[in-house]
């Protein structure tokens, strides 16, 4: 783009997103207040998320959904190290009313992020179980007997998916069955 902006023509859309890199729009970095709030890779996102207009609900799913398509491919582990430390500041910043909480300010943020862990550690459950690399499909195949193949690990674990599927469903629609126990502690 112009003035230092740089242009991402989203595939299969028209509208171009312009990010301002510089902060104040004018394309320059005239100032100290051009790096304010630019570090990398969490302004990228946040600019991207603020862009395609997702709403609370909708980034949430589209966190949801990017982990659990991540587990079929990826450990839990480095699903953690690369979702969390990227999208953990954004959820602070979300507002689900009181759906998920009564608290405001900066309790109520405490506890939303900690809604939203407990919906990553269900989601994360799935990893192990989706082929082709669910750490849990592989125990199971060594502890099976030699006829039992592997296709029919991964076709009998389906239905254990979608238990773990409807579980994470119930915790997004009623937060207090994940929040009991930590407001506990």
């Amino acid at each position: 783009g112009s003035d230092g902006e740089i242009d991402i023509t989203v595939t299969g859309g028209s509208t171009p997103y312009t990010f301002d890199w510089d902060n104040d729009g004018t394309g320059d970095f005239d100032d100290d207040e051009d790096l304010t709030g630019l570090t990398g890779g969490d302004y990228i996102v946040e600019e991207l998320i603020e862009k395609a207009g997702l709403g609370s609900w909708g980034l949430l799913f589209l966190l949801m959904g990017m982990t659990f398509i991540l587990g079929f491919f990826l450990d839990w582990v480095e699903i953690t190290l690369i979702i969390l430390p990227i999208f953990a500041p954004l959820v602070l910043l979300l507002d689900f009313g009181d759906h998920v909480t009564q608290l405001t300010g900066l309790d109520g943020r405490k506890e939303t992020m900690i809604w939203f862990l407990v919906l990553m550690a269900i989601n994360l459950q799935t990893s192990f179980l989706t082929p082709p690399f669910g750490f849990a499909l592989f125990y199971l195949k060594g502890v099976a007997p030699p006829e039992v193949a592997t296709l029919s690990i991964y076709r009998g674990v389906i239905p254990f998916v979608i238990i773990q599927l409807i579980g994470l469903s119930f915790v997004i629609m009623q937060p207090e069955m994940g929040l009991w126990l930590p407001r506990l502690i």
